[in-house]
């Protein structure tokens, strides 16, 4: 496993950075006289001196070293990632207990906090981490979540820096690491998407004294000065211990102007800004509350981010959150996008079935229910078939007005913690940005909300934890799902980044002659997909009509040499119409967790009707008999075909890349995603 990443030819690159180890007893403690070398070499913490040459020994140490790195490094990430990842920072004030499986220590909630998140990224300061520490982590969480670090070197129970990749989102292979300062300090690169290389600096400065503060910039700006084949970072993130303008501390205050000076001078030399302060640059928000008896609460914006300015346009949602984690800072945290990504839609949208226990959804399925059975009953009466006025028409209108009212309610209905959680965020940020009451006011106000909302994030994921505890006692020792989930790979969606524009006769499109017939690409995912429906219409149609006498003798030829005939007991069997018992039996057989057609329902939805029918049929009560709704359903498409402007048998088309260039419609094979009720009745037609 890297562990460092080889500097200037002649210089002394701190490289001391405690990487996972690879199996073979590469990533740990060889690198510790080379860090306690450089650590004498620099005197005392704040000193800003240059390291002392290493030894023979040391340089032999660094060799290796430099040798098992460049063996691993790869030219790009040759796994399917997402063209957009979250980076993240937050301070937890140390790990908690020392005993990963005690209730205390903080690393389950880390990671629970990383995948509830979809965070990629998490720099963590603070973190006291050793060799035992990490190695606890790995066995326990090795499955999801890659921890790099860097410790003080003469006690791993202060300061710390750490950086974890979330394995489910990001690529963890090929990493390079350098560190800057030990326990303060180290840069990570990797390959994150395809070609796109992400460099990024943690960072926790001192907080013992200004000059310790100040140096430490210094410090940063050095090694980048002495080493410039090391790529600066895209982003710096961590806790800075300090802010830059007195709307960063409530009550407002300056910080010493020596070390606003020394960040500015690494800003600058590195390139890189705040982004958080650049998106909203007139919000009061903060990511640090102190307390202490008998003072008011002080509030500061000690965590930051900064980012490169070229990647700013690629960065969105910056935010600043409680982290359900037990610490006294905030999480920050930004998603960044490549520069190649696609213009992605909304994607497909599948009906929550949490949504079947809402009131609102409730009283549909009753009212409305009945009133469709109602005119399910008047349809039944009349003489002709109405190809505008029948079941099929009916069924329709409902699954549309049911659809609609679920996407509505589904951006309402949030479980009642989360409202909280969300009603005291939009509180403390009205607070937190009111000039119109005190500042003493104000810090009383924002202390007592955070310690609330962090009391809820705390309980959610306590929450969490415990349902995922029990759930593993019940399950996993039974084959079920779960059970074989536990140890599956978690295959990562494939995103069609580009497809080339072909003309009519299926040759690759020349828009400009000083391109010299170089192929142009579609980014745009709803003119890629409108491009892949045309091409596979397209396969479907005969440009060349045949002749119709040969047409029929050709059929008539090939039904007379068909030896095997239908019998008259198997005619008399497909023309009996579905019962209920067909119905109810083919709904019962109907797998779960598959993927719903267009309209988003999957057939858990209808299992709970028939569910729910069941059980106000017990209690007397009325309820919507979904197996015999569907059942005149059917009936009427056995009896009449299928009526105009239902929809009943659109599909949704996903297309599965095969082989060869990805970039070529013809190397996707097409699936049809139906609706469940479509794929219900099928069934039953079996």
């Amino acid at each position: 496993m890297d562990t460092g990443t080889p500097g200037p030819r002649g210089s002394t690159d701190a490289a001391s950075v405690h990487a996972p180890d690879d199996g073979n007893g590469n990533g740990e403690e060889e690198t510790a006289p080379l860090g306690d070398t450089l650590n004498a070499a620099r005197g005392s913490r704040g000193t800003s001196t240059s390291a002392a040459p290493p030894t023979n020994h040391q340089t032999e140490q660094i060799v290796h070293r430099q040798r098992h790195s460049t063996s691993h490094q790869k030219d790009r990430c040759h796994l399917r990632t997402k063209t957009s990842i979250k980076i993240a920072g937050l301070n937890i004030r140390g790990h908690g207990s020392t005993n990963i499986e005690h209730a205390a220590n903080k690393w389950g909630d880390i990671r629970l906090m990383m995948l509830d998140r979809r965070i990629g990224i998490l720099v963590i300061g603070e973190a006291h981490m050793n060799a035992d520490r990490r190695d606890d982590i790995d066995r326990k969480y090795g499955k999801d979540i890659k921890l790099y670090y860097t410790k003080l070197p003469d006690t791993p129970n202060a300061a710390g820096v750490a950086i974890i990749l979330n394995k489910n989102i990001t690529n963890v292979e090929g990493v390079q690491t350098h560190e800057i300062v030990p326990g303060h300090a180290m840069l990570l690169e990797y390959y994150w998407h395809n070609t796109e290389r992400l460099s990024v600096l943690a960072i926790y400065a001192p907080n013992t004294d200004i000059p310790s503060n100040t140096n430490f910039w210094v410090k940063v700006r050095e090694f980048f000065a002495h080493h410039p084949r090391i790529r600066k970072p895209d982003f710096m993130i961590g806790d800075c211990n300090m802010v830059e303008e007195p709307l960063g501390r409530l009550p407002a205050r300056s910080d010493s102007t020596l070390t606003v000076d020394a960040l500015d001078e690494l800003k600058n030399a590195i390139q890189v800004e705040d982004g958080w302060r650049n998106t909203y640059p007139t919000t009061l928000q903060y990511t640090y509350r102190q307390k202490r008896t008998g003072q008011i609460t002080k509030h500061s914006r000690l965590d930051r981010i900064y980012i490169n300015p070229n990647k700013m346009p690629y960065s969105y949602e910056w935010k600043i959150e409680s982290p359900g984690v037990a610490t006294d800072h905030d999480l920050i945290s930004v998603r960044y996008t490549c520069e190649s990504a696609p213009i992605i839609g909304q994607g497909r949208w599948i009906l929550p079935k949490y949504l079947m226990y809402d009131t609102t959804i409730k009283k549909f399925l009753d009212e409305d229910g009945k009133q469709l059975e109602s005119e399910m009953d008047r349809v039944d009466g009349n003489i002709d078939w109405d190809p505008t006025d029948n079941h099929q028409t009916l069924w329709s209108n409902f699954k549309k007005c049911f659809t609609k009212l679920a996407r509505e309610r589904a951006k309402i209905v949030i479980l009642r913690l989360a409202k909280q959680i969300a009603e005291l965020e939009a509180k403390i940020d009205t607070i937190s940005n009111d000039i119109q009451i005190t500042e003493e006011e104000r810090s009383l106000s924002t202390a007592a909300l955070k310690d609330a909302l962090a009391t809820l994030e705390e309980r959610r994921y306590k929450t969490v934890r415990t349902t995922a505890r029990a759930k593993f006692t019940i399950q996993s020792e039974t084959i079920s799902r779960y059970w074989s989930n536990l140890n599956k790979d978690r295959t990562k969606r494939d995103l069609i980044q580009h497809l080339e524009i072909q003309t009519q006769h299926d040759e690759p499109a020349n828009h400009s002659p000083d391109m010299q017939g170089a192929p142009i690409y579609e980014t745009n995912s709803l003119r890629m997909a409108d491009m892949m429906k045309e091409y596979h219409e397209n396969l479907q149609k005969d440009h060349q009509p045949p002749n119709e006498n040969v047409r029929r003798q050709t059929t008539y030829e090939i039904l007379n040499n068909i030896e095997t005939k239908v019998s008259d007991q198997h005619k008399h069997e497909i023309e009996k119409k579905l019962t209920l018992a067909d119905v109810n039996e083919a709904l019962k057989l109907s797998a779960n967790y598959k993927a719903p057609g267009l309209d988003g329902i999957c057939y858990e939805i209808w299992k709970l009707l028939q569910a729910r029918f069941e059980n106000a049929k017990a209690h007397q009560k009325q309820a919507l008999n979904i197996i015999h709704t569907l059942q005149r359903v059917y009936n009427d498409i056995e009896n009449h075909g299928l009526a105009p402007g239902t929809e009943f048998s659109e599909s949704w088309m996903c297309p599965l890349y095969k082989k060869n260039d990805r970039s070529q419609m013809a190397n996707y094979r097409p699936i049809s995603l139906l609706n469940t009720d479509y794929c219900h009745e099928a069934a039953e037609a079996e």
